[in-house]
């Protein structure tokens, strides 16, 4: 039986995630990630055929981010509600 994937895309978007939040894109590279993980840069390549794309799945994350806290702001807002 093969062994347990011990990343998964989630995993690696999270880590990379925080290392945007905390330095900015352009600090996201697949040798820093990999420290960050404890591991290789195997697992990320594995899960992201290119770098391109890693980055590519951090700004979707940060989109879907971004439009999830603008609905709840405008569903939470009293400026919205007619009385």
């Amino acid at each position: 039986m093969a062994p347990k994937e011990r990343f998964t895309e989630g995993i690696l978007l999270d880590c990379a995630f925080e290392m945007v939040r905390k330095s900015g894109i352009d600090s996201v590279n697949a040798r820093d990630l990999a420290k960050e993980l404890g591991c290789s840069t195997k697992p990320i390549f594995r899960l992201f055929s290119s770098m391109d794309d890693l980055k590519y799945a951090i700004y979707e994350r940060a989109s879907n981010l971004y439009n999830e806290s603008m609905v709840q702001g405008i569903q939470e807002s009293s400026i919205l509600e007619w009385g």
